[in-house]
């Protein structure tokens, strides 16, 4: 799992990876708190075998995903709603480099144009 800064991007989530963090957004408040304030062990906690290689290696820290941070984790259930696209985005080869698909308020904004397999406007 790369950061932001090396310009390598992040690895798109698998399917099923995808749909246990959506679960967990849209229900769990105890996740939802971890996700906030360490975003690579939530992953890891989901399954998501980049972040947990990173978490059991212990040579990360959370200070270094500064692109993984969101001011404000949607409500339980405009994740819910979302759900489809944000997968969608979550699983993309053009995968997010910012988990914008999570922030309150900027769900739309941020999954337009990968419900067809697109990639995201300039502006998301």
């Amino acid at each position: 799992m790369a950061n932001n800064e090396s310009g390598e991007g992040h690895p798109p989530l698998s399917a099923q990876v995808a749909d246990k963090l959506l679960d967990l957004l849209s229900k769990d408040d105890g996740f939802r708190e971890l996700f906030a304030k360490d975003p690579i062990a939530a992953l890891a906690k989901a399954g998501h075998p980049p972040a947990q290689a990173l978490v059991d290696g212990g040579a990360y820290s959370p200070a270094a995903f500064t692109c993984m941070v969101t001011r404000a984790i949607a409500p339980k259930d405009e994740i819910e709603a979302a759900r489809l696209e944000i997968r969608s985005v979550l699983t993309s080869a053009s995968s997010h480099t910012n988990p914008h698909c999570f922030e309150a308020g900027r769900i739309g904004e941020a999954t337009s144009g990968f419900g067809d397999g697109g990639t995201p406007s300039s502006d998301s």
